[in-house]
């Protein structure tokens, strides 16, 4: 007998289908990034785009040519 799927998983039988745990809105890593910070007790003037500049500095250190970053 073949799994019967229910409507809301998409035809994927519900022993397949896992439940999103949060939605993912499009400021949801900011706001983690935020609480994370505050945590840490970091100055509210360090941004997640500094992570990015971290990244890059690192890396033309490790002698990563600028082009390929």
């Amino acid at each position: 007998m073949p799994l019967k799927s229910p409507p809301h998983t998409g035809g994927i039988p519900t022993s397949y289908s896992k439940p999103k745990p949060f939605n993912y809105g499009p400021y949801w890593i900011t706001n983690l990034f935020r609480r994370y910070r505050e945590v840490a007790g970091l100055n509210k003037r360090f941004h997640l785009h500094c992570l990015r500049h971290t990244a890059a500095s690192d890396l033309v250190r490790q002698g990563i040519h600028m082009k390929k970053i």
